[in-house]
């Protein structure tokens, strides 16, 4: 048989299951390597739920395997698989098995055979050990008539109701409606009724949208280093809020902002007045969370062993040059600054970070040099 002598010969067929279905219904661990274990494994996954679109894949997998190894290439049939909530978990468990699959068989390519466009968005993690060399996919066959479009319909309804991927969705948020509904109406408060649909829908889709339900999941396995990193963001935010509150504050009790409540006109004159009195009462609160936040960086990036200390580095030394500058400028807005004094601190400041810079790029290429 000719090939070309850049083809792969040796070829690794594989099923992903990146929700894990061969193991949440027939119990089963995975990697699974090997034509006879596929099978076993397929008509396992086949007995627990006939109607499992991953038990079709399996079996053209080895299909797959069965016609490739007719063509005389040295292949293998292998499954693995991924978790319930899918995400992160799901890939760092994909792509461990990959690995432990390729100290087996170290494969040439791979042949990627899925029942779906979920299970191909793990292909990156894949070819980050061995090259996807091809893609199958299997579509399972129904039939036209009206009878199996509702037995179809009626499968997928079922998933609404009795998976919970989708049930807190479809049933959660409309029965929280119904209940606080309920309530309302008990206490002669039906215009809440409205107000509350349009609430609920909100943060449902606020949540799913920013994918903010498995953020909060991911918390719980955070490292210590993540939960550094957590802390100091939220802490720096707490702060920065807590600045522009206090500043505000400040600003209302001035006669200047009294005047421009009075009258609107009075902005274009105290308008700068204002400002600079703002940026003045937030700018100590302010840099000291902007600082939390760097600092968190640098630690955690310190615990990590990562080149990126620098760049948190490098913005500490930075926030720390603008300070006098603009406690300058702010100043000036309030009519008592120089001018010349906030040129000759940017001057300065620019000064410092070229001093800086050239320091750390003498660094980062002496530090290659080693390497």
């Amino acid at each position: 048989m000719s090939r070309e002598s850049s083809a792969p010969t040796k070829l690794l067929v594989l099923c992903v299951d990146r929700d894990n279905d061969i193991g949440e219904k027939a119990g089963i661990k995975t990697p699974i390597i090997g034509r006879e274990k596929c099978v076993d494994a397929a008509s396992r996954l086949a007995l627990s739920d006939p109607e499992e679109a991953d038990a079709n894949a399996i079996f053209a997998a080895v299909r797959q395997y069965d016609d490739l190894a007719k063509q005389e290439y040295d292949c293998e049939v292998a499954i693995i698989s991924g978790a319930y909530n899918r995400g992160f978990e799901a890939d760092r468990k994909i792509r461990w098995q990959m690995k432990e699959i390729s100290s087996q068989f170290d494969a040439e390519g791979v042949v990627l055979v899925t029942d779906g466009s979920e299970d191909e968005e793990v292909i990156p993690v894949i070819q980050n050990i061995t090259p996807v060399v091809s893609v199958k996919r299997v579509v399972v066959k129904h039939s036209r008539s009206l009878e199996e479009t509702y037995a179809v319909l009626g499968r997928y309804l079922k998933m609404l109701v009795y998976d919970t991927r989708y049930s807190r969705i479809a049933l959660g948020v409309p029965g929280i409606f119904l209940l606080l509904s309920l309530i309302a109406i008990l206490f002669d408060q039906e215009r809440l009724v409205t107000l509350l649909a349009l609430g609920l829908v909100g943060v449902t889709l606020l949540i799913r949208g920013f994918n903010l339900d498995g953020w909060f999941g991911t918390l719980l396995h955070l490292r210590p280093s993540g939960y550094i990193r957590l802390f100091s963001i939220l802490a720096s935010l707490l702060i920065i809020a807590t600045s522009f509150y206090t500043a505000f504050v400040a600003v209302s009790a001035t006669k200047a902002f009294n005047g421009v409540e009075m009258n609107v006109n009075l902005i274009w004159r105290d308008g700068p007045f204002l400002a600079g009195t703002f940026m003045k009462e937030a700018l100590n609160i302010l840099w000291i969370g902007l600082a939390i936040y760097f600092t968190g960086g640098v630690l955690v990036n310190y615990l990590k062993g990562n080149i990126r200390i620098i760049g948190s580095t490098v913005g500490l030394i930075i926030l720390g040059l603008l300070y006098l500058p603009v406690l300058q400028f702010s100043e000036i807005l309030m009519g008592t600054g120089s001018t010349a004094t906030l040129i000759s601190l940017l001057l300065l400041g620019f000064a410092l970070i070229f001093l800086t810079a050239t320091v750390i790029y003498m660094y980062i290429q002496s530090r290659r040099g080693v390497r």
